[in-house]
């Protein structure tokens, strides 16, 4: 054979000539593949008959309905040829009853790129109802760690904060299910010595939840463990994160030496504000703050104001008082204020930093 001659191929099936990339004719591969096969046993999946959640497999921890979980579950159980290509498929389902479900797989695209191929496939699944392992230690009572939530003195966690907490909360135990297959639960809140006590399925959340209280409100956390029993037959210890806010933290209002601060943050054992109504920059050592009073913002009527100066009715006496406004402000808002050894400032527009 010469250098100018190639040799001519034949189809590995039948024969024909110019077979494709794979060795057989576009005939025979029309003939013999099938664009998606499904699998000679039914399909199970097994959904909480509590929670709703689906068990692992299958690739459908966070479908959002059963019948999402059923028709991903049958997509991924069907066997559907790596050689084709722009890969289309569609889905038709039928219920037949709560638990069982026919769904037809449907695939279409181009074998070795060139070749069309379609076909269908019935893939019947069933649901299978069962109690998880999340749904069974809630239910049996169960807890690896304890959240304990105090402020220092007598101040009290407000409905606000427990509610601010109860959402951040959610978002914690509904992120660690998605990691941990929902081993992770809030078993309960239960209020004590004017704090909280979260009681946790599982440790990290509850590390994870008394990091973000910390950072909220500027606390401090102190760990310990007690021993509960044993498990696996191992020895089982029980968590307590103790997370105690301080009196004056970030959104504090304070006098201190003679001078009303607004706290904005902190940095490392330092408590960063600002002078009222000057804006001049101030920092507060934390060891240092049991000098410091705290002061409860008040709502005050603006009467006049003008170019940042106006009048205020105090909210004790009703007396008008002069004081500098925040731009913007106009006769008839309202305004919060400061009160210490009677002077009354203005901090802003309630829900506003001056």
């Amino acid at each position: 054979m010469s250098e100018d001659e190639t040799e001519e191929a034949f189809c590995v099936a039948c024969g024909a000539p110019d077979p494709l990339s794979g060795g057989r004719c576009g005939r025979c591969v029309r003939q013999q593949v099938e664009a998606v096969k499904g699998t000679d046993q039914p399909v199970e999946i097994e959904q909480c008959a509590h929670c709703g959640s689906f068990e692992a497999g299958h690739d459908i921890e966070d479908a959002e309905s059963v019948v999402e979980a059923v028709e991903r579950a049958a997509v991924g159980s069907v066997l559907i040829p790596r050689e084709l290509e722009d890969l289309e498929i569609g889905v038709r389902t039928h219920r037949r009853d709560p638990s069982a479900f026919d769904v037809t797989v449907e695939a279409r695209g181009h074998f070795d790129g060139e070749v069309p191929l379609e076909g269908a496939a019935e893939v019947p699944v069933q649901v299978e109802t069962i109690s998880c392992d999340a749904c069974s230690r809630r239910h049996g009572g169960y807890y690896e760690a304890i959240v304990q939530v105090r402020y220092e003195g007598d101040e009290e966690v407000s409905e606000e904060q427990a509610g601010d907490i109860a959402v951040m909360i959610e978002e914690e135990v509904r992120a660690a299910g998605r990691l941990s297959g929902g081993s992770s639960y809030l078993l309960k809140a239960t209020p004590k010595h004017g704090g909280y006590d979260y009681y946790f399925g599982a440790k990290p959340v509850a590390k994870s939840v008394a990091g973000r209280i910390a950072d909220m409100y500027g606390g401090e956390k102190t760990h310990s463990t007690t021993l509960a029993g044993r498990k696996d037959g191992e020895e089982f210890h029980r968590l307590t994160i103790s997370v105690r806010i301080p009196r004056v933290r970030p959104g504090s209002v304070v006098a201190f030496e003679d001078e009303i601060l607004r706290i904005h943050g902190r940095h490392g054992n330092r408590l960063v504000g600002k002078t009222v109504p000057e804006g001049d920059g101030r920092t507060i050592e934390q060891r240092k703050t049991d000098k410091a009073q705290v002061l409860e913002p008040r709502l005050a009527e603006v009467v006049y104001a003008e170019a940042g100066e106006g009048q205020i009715l105090d909210p004790d006496t009703f007396d008008s008082v002069q004081v500098k406004l925040p731009i913007g402000v106009e006769a008839g808002d309202e305004v919060e204020v400061a009160k210490y050894r009677g002077r009354i400032v203005v901090l802003g527009e309630p829900g506003f930093e001056a």
